[in-house]
Order: C-alpha cells, then structure tokens, then sequence
C-alpha cells in the first residue's frame, strides 16, 4: 500500500518528537516560575521555593559536606567543599570562603572543561557524625594509569577546619584497577555506624563491574578505619583485596548515592543514554552489559532520557522542607537541574518525580553542571561548575534552595541580568541591541578615553567643584580629580567612571537624564564588570564572540525578527515547497546511488 507523502512527514514527525513524549510523562514541570518572579532571572524554580547564592569563590566545586554541629562564631566553618582540581575549601558563617588545605596529589587532566578529557580529579567530600575527621575521593596517577583513592583528613589549628592536614591516603584495594574518564569514585557519606559508603565507576570497562576481585562498578562500604566491615556479602578482612568492601556490584557510574531514615542506601546510576533508579541490596549484581537495555532491569525507576545524576540526598520526613518529605533530590548534571521522586522504603518509588529546578534559556550561552548537594536545616546547598562552552572556567558560587518567595531585593544577579532587569537597554546600546536615547555602551572605552582628556571634561569637573550643596560634595570632588590624573591607568578610570555613575548619575552633570537604580555595592560590581567586559576588543563573553553576542541579543530584543523571518519562510515553503521537496528527494537518490557504486 502507497502511503501519501503527508502522512509519512506525519509519521516522520510523531517518531522525532516521541522521545519529548515519553520524557515530559516521567517528569513534571506543573508550577514552574522564575526565580524571585524576574523576566530574566537565572533559573526557572518550583512554586514555594528560591533559589540563592550562598557563598563565592569557587572554582570547580564538586562535594559539599556539612558540619553536624558547627560553631556559632562569625569566623566558624560551616561547610567544606572539595573541588574537581585538589582545593578543598570552607564556608564561614560570616559568608567568607577561605581555603583550607589541597590535595596536590590527584591526576590533572591534559585539557580543562568542558572537554571531556576533564572529568576527572578530585570528587566526593563527607565528615563522620562527630564532625571530627574528614574524607575525600579522588583519582591519582598510577604509573600510566589512573587509580582511584580515598583521603583522611584531620583539622588542625585553634579554630575546627580552618586548617587541615592529610592523615592518610587509602588506595590499597584500588590500584588493580584503571579508572577511567568520568567513571571514576564519586560521593560518599558517613553513617551512624561510621561506615564509608562510595560509588566507583566502571573504569569504562563494564566486564569489572561484575568482578568480585575489582572495586570497579560497585556500592563500597568500609569502617572510618579502612577496614572491611563484617557483614559485607564478600567479607575477606584482608585491606588489600577489593572483594571485602563490595556491598553491591554491576553498577556503571554510581555517583549519587543517599540513604533514608529507614536505612535503605539508594542509587541513582548513569548509563549511556538512560539512567536507573536502584535500591542497594547487598550482594546484588545489577545487570550492566554496555548496553542501554540492561540499565532497565528491576528498577525503581528507570529515566527515559539520561539526566547525569551526580548527586543524590534524602529528605526526611520530619524536615522542614514539608513538600520534599519522604523525596530523593537528584543534581542532574547533564541539564543542571533538580528532580524529587518520592520514595517508600517499602513500596519503592511511591508517585510522580516533579522538577525543583530547571535552567532558563540563558544559560544555553554557556555550560554549568549541577555537581554536588547537601542537605541543611532549612534548604538545600547546591555545587555546581560554571564554564565557557568554548573552554575556560567561571566562578560558581555554591547554591541554596530555600522554602518561600525571595524578593528580588534581596537576590543577587549578575551583570547581563541586571541589565535586563533594570531595563538598561531601552536606552543604550549594550552587546548590539537596545535604544539610541542614551550613549553606546559597547563603545564605553573608546568614548571616555577621549573624554577624559577633552578640555571640556576639565571644565566641566571644575564646574563641580563649585556645587557646595552637592551631597557628598567632598566624596565625589574626589573622586572626579582621581578622573583627570594623567598618571592613573585609562582602565582603572574605565572602571572608576562606570561604578561611579552607576551609583550617582549626576555625579559629573547635575541634570543628567540617567535615573538613579539604587544598586547594591554588589550589583555594582557585577554590572561594572560586564560592561568593561563588552567594552573590550577580544571579548567572547559566555563563549560567543562580539558579532554573535549581538545577534542573540538582537533576536532577544526583537521578536519581530524572528516572525518576519518566519513568515517570509512559511511564504518561500508555500510557493516552491513542492520543488523543494522534489530536489531535496534527487538529491538523496544521487547520493544513495553513489554510496551503492562505491559500497
């Protein structure tokens, strides 16, 4: 029977967007807003939740492990964050992040992310219930190899883990293995009994995963001490053979790992394009043949379309995050998001799994990975790693999912955002789109370099001078002198001009048309660095050059492009969509034909 050619681009069409079907049933995203209600903000959040940064300075922050009980001083730690390259960092109650101690001794990789060669290094990071002794996972460099390892480490210092220094480095029952690129050791947690628990990839070699004699793909489980524990299925007592610390096995990339209050130890496993859900019971060997069927076998819950869980924590239910009781939180690096899936120790996977947090359109400019969670008192503390999509890493501050609606008072915004939320652009020119009421912004350099050495600039800070009443009169007199030093750097000026404006717009002419934006020191330093950033030549700001910078913004900015574009489409395809489709039809005949004569 000859199907019309309509119903095959019906059929064509149905089985492209199948998968998005099947996917969207799985995962709902019902109640989604933008975070603390802005057009532009950075993330799309769950009604009842925002989403926050909690403290800077990062780098490639992967694992955060939180203090059970920390001090209440301003200069106390609260959490520690190791990261991806060896730092391993603390947050202090006052906001501060200070460095506290390095792992030199961890493989770097040839080329950083988001190269793939990069996914390696140093991962998990989780203190024992007393908070006194500290454990990371890494990988090292093992003769042409890479082997994986486990760190102890101490505090050390008047004040609890400002400083610290290693204790001892557990490799013994590893290094027999190779771990591979993004299939090395990953998380870990301590529990009540001191047992470390430890994800390991299957070193791309999924034929280890089912060998007793490899710690490869497997659930490990070991005393704070190094030693096996007793009950584990495979219990040897020997440091150095890998058998003992299996408690489940058959696993490909078990990274995110969490245990409920009832004690089941659950894993979120990645495979090659589809992620399972599985519950931990020792002795298993899940089916894993490097295969994407065999991720789906006696699952909790099997993910239609691979996430990349990274990171996994349990929701008690008598925390007071209410509506993620009784929840696995997963961190889904691949689309830096957050999904909950209730959960029953009994019943297993116990109701639909709803999305906590997804990404806006902005962050398709550049990459960012969920990496890490924590689970505080009253949120939930997210690692994650900011990059370039052409290569080069961006600080990324450790996130904080918190309960309620933040004003955006009181949100912190970088400096493109705020120049969409404070509506800059319908004056000025800024990365190639906006209004021509105001001066180009993307010429900012050029324009105040000449202005600064123009005669009618000296004249004018001296007409300044002369306006006693002028609030902060001295401040400003000030600084305008700092503006007309030949010997002060034109970039230190740039930057001087930019965050004194921002703060005061008639700081150099008292009848000056720019309204005043009451920003924070904070956002003035993000605006002023995203301006200086524009201003210059060789910008590639969030992986994109100045020209093609400037046509986002321009289609951003300017909807009708895109429906005239659309149109004149729609007018071309009706008009030669039948010839087109004919030569479109040769084409791949010749093509076909071609490839049969050389085949």
């Amino acid at each position: 029977m000859k199907i019309p050619h309509f119903k095959k681009i019906f059929l064509l069409l149905y089985l492209f967007f199948l998968p998005s079907l099947v996917y969207s049933q799985f995962y709902n995203n019902k109640e989604m807003r933008k975070n603390a209600d802005e057009k532009n903000a950075e993330w799309l959040v769950r009604e009842g939740f925002t989403l926050v940064e909690d403290a800077g300075d990062f780098t490639t922050p992967v694992s955060i492990a939180l203090l059970k009980s920390p001090g209440q001083s301003p200069n106390d730690v609260i959490y520690i964050v190791s990261e991806l390259r060896g730092s391993i960092k603390a947050r202090l109650r006052n906001g501060n992040v200070i460095q506290i101690g390095e792992d030199e001794e961890i493989s770097k990789p040839r080329k950083e992310l988001p190269d793939f060669q990069a996914e390696m290094g140093q991962t998990g990071a989780c203190l024992t219930p007393d908070d006194k002794t500290l454990f990371t996972t890494s990988v090292y460099q093992n003769g042409w190899g890479r082997s994986n390892k486990i760190t102890r480490w101490k505090s050390v210092g008047n004040s609890p883990w400002t400083k610290i220094e290693k204790v001892e480095v557990f490799d013994s029952p590893f290094r027999g293995d190779t771990a591979g690129l993004a299939h090395q050791i990953g998380h870990c947690f301590v529990d009540s009994n001191y047992h470390i628990w430890v994800g390991t990839g299957d070193g791309q070699s999924w034929t280890s995963s089912h060998k007793k004699d490899s710690t490869n793909g497997k659930l490990l489980r070991l005393k704070s001490d190094f030693s096996q524990v007793e009950s584990n299925p495979f219990y040897t007592g020997k440091k150095t053979e890998a058998g003992g610390y299996i408690f489940s096995m058959g696993l490909r990339n078990p990274f995110a790992i969490a245990k409920s209050e009832g004690g089941e130890v659950y894993i979120a496993d990645n495979g090659p394009e589809i992620d399972r859900l599985v519950r931990a019971t020792k002795g298993t060997d899940f089916p894993w043949d490097n295969t994407n069927p065999s991720m789906t076998y006696n699952n909790l819950m099997t993910f239609p379309k691979s996430v990349g869980p990274a990171d996994m924590i349990y929701v008690p239910k008598n925390h007071k995050l209410a509506s993620l009781r009784g929840h696995l939180v997963i961190a889904a690096s691949h689309i830096t998001s957050l999904l909950a899936v209730p959960i029953d120790d009994k019943k297993g996977v116990t109701g639909e799994p709803w999305w906590i947090v997804l990404p806006t359109k902005y962050e398709e400019e550049r990459r960012q990975d969920f990496t890490g969670l924590a689970l505080g008192e009253d949120g939930i503390f997210i690692s994650h790693i900011r990059m370039r999509k052409d290569g080069g890493l961006l600080p990324a501050p450790v996130l904080k999912l918190v309960p309620g609606q933040i004003s955006t008072e009181n949100m912190k915004y970088s400096g493109e955002q705020l120049v969409e939320i404070k509506g800059c652009r319908s004056c000025h020119i800024i990365g190639g789109a906006g209004g021509n009421v105001a001066p180009n912004l993307d010429a900012i350099r050029s324009r105040t370099t000449e202005m600064f050495k123009s005669a009618d600039f000296l004249k004018q800070v001296e007409e300044m001078a002369s306006y006693k009443e002028e609030p902060d009169h001295e401040k400003w007199n000030q600084i305008r002198s700092k503006l007309t030093d030949p010997s002060l750097d034109s970039k230190e000026k740039l930057e001087l001009y930019i965050s004194s404006k921002l703060e005061n717009p008639k700081f150099l002419n008292p009848i000056s048309g720019m309204p005043n934006l009451s920003l924070s020191k904070t956002e003035i330093g993000s605006l002023k660095e995203f301006l200086v950033e524009l201003s210059e030549d060789s910008v590639r700001f969030q992986g994109l050059e100045k020209w093609e910078y400037s046509v986002v913004k321009q289609f951003e900015q300017n909807p009708r492009i895109s429906l005239v574009l659309s149109l004149l489409f729609g007018i071309i395809f009706g008009i030669y969509g039948k010839r087109i489709f004919y030569l479109l039809k040769g084409l791949s005949i010749r093509l076909y034909l071609r490839f049969m004569k050389k085949s």
